[in-house]
């Protein structure tokens, strides 16, 4: 998105996610901490 936000890729996700996405507060640790209890415990 940072590369090229005009490019085709970014503005289907765009759509797909909504014009108001905002990927500045999204915590990648946390994504990966909440994934690995799915996993570990075989909710998924």
């Amino acid at each position: 998105m940072r590369e090229d936000p005009k490019s085709e890729d970014v503005q289907s996700f765009l759509q797909w996610a909504g014009e108001d996405f905002d990927p500045g507060p999204f915590d990648r640790h946390a994504a990966n901490a909440a994934l690995l209890r799915v996993v570990w415990n075989r909710w998924g």
